[in-house]
């Protein structure tokens, strides 16, 4: 896994240079690719459909699919800037920090990657009992259906243990709060928290996207805890530090990252963070010193 490190201070509130332009190359080629992809399944589920034919429905799933895929990389890659600064908000919680100024995570990421997980395990689901009745209907020890159900009943699995563990809340739709007393961070399947004293610095990184780093002391009250084996993500590896990715984010990532130097760098200024007055600091981008 490499990461890029920026360590220098910017004079004013914007894209830290280490970043990659959210309108890039790579994702605006991701971008494409998807709608090559939508084009291309929708195309055929049409003429599938016309043609009566029985691959159809397996067209029409495919396309589902790949409109999801679309809007994920829409959502997560290319739309990182045009993200409202008015879905900051105060919150009273049971976590560590108390109250605290909040940056949840995008509800369009997450409603399309729930959207997607849906579709999957539905249509994984018909494959298994398609397959499950082949294997039934032909010659006992049939390879070809021993290996479909195999394939198609583990993927329906391991999708039913997915949507239980978002029913239980062990995978989430994330949020960042910001306390006087330190940073919380719930991500999908993981959650942390380190102490404002524990803090060495606040750090942009890049890992296929905006990373936001707290670099902590193991020793100084931080922690991590995976709420759930099933989403193992990249920057786990950073803990204790918390790592915050910032396509997950329902703001303009850059906005936590000054946000985060700010605070880090003016303790007599955290107090606000329990009040209104943190949000409309972040609201109105006013975090230069």
């Amino acid at each position: 896994m490499s990461v890029n490190r920026h360590e220098e201070p910017l004079s004013e509130v914007g894209w830290p240079p280490v970043w990659a332009t959210a309108a890039g190359g790579r994702n605006i080629g991701f971008f494409g690719f998807s709608l090559v992809l939508l084009a291309f399944m929708a195309t055929i589920a049409v003429v599938a459909t016309r043609n009566r034919e029985s691959v159809a429905l397996l067209f029409w799933w495919g396309t589902m699919i790949a409109a999801g895929l679309t809007a994920f990389v829409y959502w997560a890659r290319l739309g990182l800037r045009r993200r409202s600064s008015s879905r900051v908000f105060l919150s009273c919680r049971d976590e560590p920090e108390g109250t605290g100024t909040v940056i949840g995570y995008s509800f369009a990421v997450w409603l399309t990657y729930w959207a997607m997980a849906v579709v999957c395990l539905a249509g994984f689901a018909f494959l298994t009992a398609v397959s499950v009745l082949g294997l039934l209907t032909e010659s006992f020890g049939s390879l070809s259906a021993v290996v479909a159900v195999g394939l198609f009943g583990g993927v329906t699995c391991y999708l039913l243990c997915f949507c239980f563990h978002g029913l239980r809340g062990k995978l989430a739709r994330g949020s960042v709060a910001l306390s006087p007393h330190g940073v919380f961070h719930r991500s999908w399947s993981f959650r942390s928290y380190a102490p404002w004293d524990s803090v060495i610095a606040v750090d942009a990184a890049e890992m296929d996207g905006p990373l936001i780093s707290l670099i902590a002391t193991s020793d100084g009250g931080a922690w991590f805890e995976r709420t759930s084996r099933l989403w193992k993500q990249e920057e786990m590896a950073l803990a204790p530090s918390l790592a915050i990715r910032g396509r997950w984010l329902s703001v303009d990532p850059a906005l936590l990252y000054h946000a985060l130097r700010y605070y880090h760098a003016h303790p007599e200024a955290r107090a606000e963070l329990a009040s209104t007055a943190g949000v409309q600091r972040l609201q109105q981008a006013r975090l230069t010193s």
